[in-house]
């Protein structure tokens, strides 16, 4: 019986693993370095324009930082939930912080060369026209909010997921991820406004 030499394939992996991993380091210290860098003036601007008028300052500074604080947690390579039985099992995309600290950037650059000013600093409705120019050409659908094209639709996309996002959309507290007790669940649930 004849003994076989597998220590050059193990090798092999081992060495394309070591030269791999400091890729991947190096990749998720980029994402996290962008992360740093987002600008929170620029986000709550750009939530101001992208996130419903209707929404009281307070709702929109919260929205603009649950946004921020699911980038800073974002994880790629993280499993998502699939169904009982599921053949394929999904991850998380690559961290889409960089992709947005640059859609922030180029925002700023046009409110700079259009109005010599910060795009925190212009009004309303020119921001909005900025927006309108950088969605342009972004393709039609709802994707997730990491394969978002750009941060004002991941923005939005957030906030519409959240519980805020669905009570305001019912106009009565759902409590998404809450939990009613089953003696209330033959009842409506209560208007935002508190009446019954």
């Amino acid at each position: 019986m004849t003994q076989f030499d597998t220590s050059l394939p193990r090798r092999r992996l081992l060495a394309l693993l070591a030269g791999a991993s400091p890729l991947l380091v190096a990749k998720r210290r980029r994402a996290r370095e962008a992360v740093d860098r987002l600008d929170s003036a620029t986000i709550r601007a750009l939530a101001r324009v992208v996130l419903p008028a209707a929404l009281p300052d307070a709702a929109t500074e919260a929205a603009a930082a649950g946004f921020e604080r699911w980038l800073a947690g974002y994880r790629p390579g993280a499993e998502l939930l699939h169904g009982y039985g599921a053949n394929e099992i999904r991850t998380t995309p690559p961290s889409p912080a960089p992709r947005f600290e640059a859609d922030l950037v180029r925002l700023d650059r046009a409110a700079w060369a259009d109005h010599g000013v910060g795009f925190a600093a212009l009004p309303v409705a020119e921001r909005l026209r900025l927006v309108e120019a950088a969605l342009q050409n972004a393709p039609a659908g709802w994707p997730s909010i990491a394969e978002a094209p750009h941060v004002a639709i991941a923005l939005l996309g957030h906030w519409a997921e959240s519980p805020a996002g669905h009570d305001a959309a019912y106009q009565a507290r759902i409590d998404r991820f809450g939990c009613r007790p089953l003696t209330a669940a033959p009842e409506r649930p209560r208007p935002l406004g508190g009446a019954q």
